[in-house]
């Protein structure tokens, strides 16, 4: 009796479609960290930094797409019921998208002519070209993965998101040092070229209809705010990686790329479930009913966000151990505790932003994200012009700014919605003590290099929130049984 019911727990989970997308990517995740780790060996950190650099200039090139794909991906959703002005939003994005990949194309041109000194210095002038074409393929492919999100035909996007990481994992097995660039930048074209393609047959982009101004207008008065908000906000982060580069040596901005990439390791899971869930949260959120709207914010921020710092301090714990067995970066302990430590101030600002977006405040959103990336870049040039601190202490400057952020997306959120508060009641929703007091010990505990006491933060966490685990566990399992719980 209970070996079937059991059984048939497991047929339900394993036919659910998210779970199976959920899967995927963390299957995907899972080989990205093992190639990074990888990568990082075999390159060493000179050229891995340089191939640092390379993954810096394709994450410019896809951020800079003047909010076209996302303003899209807003007007698709709230304008669904009308197939033909959900046509007209897509023929329109295509076009704009199109101009700017022209441009990225003609930067390749202009270092032809100029000569940039940064390109020069990672000696990247050969592989521009190539580097450059990545940048306009993931452009088109993150404009028409929204599309495949929203209806929720998950097959294309595990493909888009797995295609370019499984050629990498299988290059790296056979190539090494120089020769291991150019094939890394080959499977992002391989990789980038065989998802658009896929895309383009999938069906969802229809008939093209012609350029019309109006729609034009409409796109890029919702896409440049929404542009500034998300271009803003990445740069802060974009913007440390720049520092480092500039300022430190290539070994040490390898040993900075590789740290990031184990702690962003962490939270890939749950940015898999925030992708999944941003449409339906996007339409429940546009609601005039402040109470409902209510209600799912706090419903899903007690869940996201306290799963967020648990696998963080999971993480810390374990990091010392893990790093033991990379001789090269076994002394690089603190910047990855602090790389850690830091992504996961974003997630404070969950869902509180997506509202904001939601309910057309895209100029809220860009003012808050303008203001965090200044304090980001004065902060960082102190911290290195002023105090000269060493690479690893630059992230400060990010961490301050992503405490910024996430309390003006909640103070200007709560305010549309018709609340007020004290500067310490908005800070604690923000960053409840709850999260705040073991956040603060495992900061002080990195900072003096403390490895083997890493394990006391995640204690005193689990001590604090140990309440919160049942709301977690039945959202994960209606999420596990139900295949259509995150559809719209």
């Amino acid at each position: 009796m209970i070996g079937n019911r059991l059984g048939s727990v497991i047929i339900k989970v394993a036919k659910n479609k998210n779970i199976r997308y959920l899967f995927s990517r963390y299957c995907t995740y899972f080989i990205q960290f093992v190639s990074s780790i990888l990568i990082a060996v075999k390159l060493g950190p000179y050229h891995f930094g340089i191939w640092g650099f390379a993954l810096l200039l394709i994450n410019y090139f896809a951020i800079f797409d003047f909010g076209v794909a996302n303003s899209m991906n807003v007007l698709v959703i709230q304008n669904r019921s009308s197939e033909k002005e959900v046509a007209k939003f897509i023929s329109n994005s295509i076009f704009l998208v199109s101009l700017v990949n022209l441009f990225i194309l003609s930067l390749w041109i202009l270092n032809k002519y100029f000569a940039f000194e940064i390109i020069d210095k990672y000696d990247l002038k050969n592989l521009l070209f190539f580097i450059c074409i990545v940048g306009a393929l993931i452009n088109y492919n993150n404009l028409l993965m929204h599309l495949y999100r929203i209806s929720n035909r998950l097959f294309y996007l595990s493909f888009y998101q797995s295609v370019v990481p499984l050629l990498v994992f299988f290059s790296i097995l056979f190539f090494q040092g120089e020769i291991l660039l150019w094939i890394l930048v080959g499977c992002y074209v391989i990789g980038n070229l065989s998802a658009l393609i896929l895309f383009i047959r999938g069906g969802e982009v229809g008939a093209l209809y012609k350029i019309e101004k109006s729609y034009l207008k409409i796109i890029l008065n919702k896409g440049l705010f929404l542009f500034l908000y998300n271009v803003c906000f990445y740069l802060i982060l974009v913007s440390l990686r720049s520092f480092i580069s500039a300022f430190y040596s290539i070994e040490e901005f390898g040993t900075f790329t590789f740290a990031f990439s184990l702690a962003n390791s962490i939270l890939l899971f749950l940015q898999a479930v925030s992708f999944l869930l941003y449409p339906k949260f996007v339409s429940k959120l546009n609601d005039d009913n402040h109470e409902v709207t209510k209600s799912a914010l706090k419903n899903i921020r007690d869940v996201y966000v306290p799963i967020s710092y648990l696998l963080i301090f999971i993480g810390l714990a374990f990091f010392p151990l893990f790093l033991r067995f990379i001789p090269k970066y076994e002394h690089s302990f603190s910047i990855v505790g602090l790389c850690a430590l830091t992504v996961v101030l974003y997630c404070n600002s969950f869902g509180y932003s997506t509202y904001l977006v939601a309910n057309n405040k895209e100029r809220m959103n860009a003012f808050i994200s303008i203001l965090s990336l200044s304090v980001n870049l004065v902060l960082g040039i102190i911290l290195i012009k002023i105090f000269h601190v060493t690479y690893e202490y630059i992230i400060f400057a990010t961490m301050m700014s992503y405490l910024l952020y996430s309390y003006l997306s909640t103070y200007f959120a709560k305010r549309y919605m018709g609340e007020s508060g004290s500067f310490l009641s908005t800070f604690n929703e923000s960053f409840h003590y709850r999260l705040l007091l073991p956040y603060l010990m495992a900061v002080i505990l990195v900072i003096f290099n403390f490895e083997w006491a890493m394990i006391i933060p995640l204690i005193f966490f689990l001590f604090l929130n140990w309440k919160g685990f049942k709301l977690i566990y039945q959202t994960i399992k209606r999420i596990a049984l139900d295949g259509n719980a995150l559809n719209l």
